[in-house]
């Protein structure tokens, strides 16, 4: 599976501080991580909207996926 949120790390040096000196970066898994730039000082809108659309749309992709594979609105145990 390659869109979930997998990792989050401490940086150092680029900026996005948590609040205690250790900066924080979260990323996608896919073949080229996509850093959230929820940490930043100073964030703006413009900052997030690339991101999080990327992100939800990921998401609902997985939910219609979830709900393509019903059989009769029911989950099929697979083995």
């Amino acid at each position: 599976v390659d869109w979930v949120i997998t990792k989050v790390q401490s940086g150092i040096g680029d900026g996005n501080d948590n609040g205690d000196g250790n900066p924080v970066e979260v990323f996608l898994c896919s073949p080229t991580p996509t850093p959230l730039p929820i940490n930043y000082p100073s964030l703006s809108r413009d900052d997030l909207v690339g991101p999080i659309e990327k992100l939800f749309g990921q998401i609902k992709w997985v939910f219609d996926q979830q709900k393509s594979s019903l059989v009769d609105g029911k989950r099929v145990k697979t083995e």
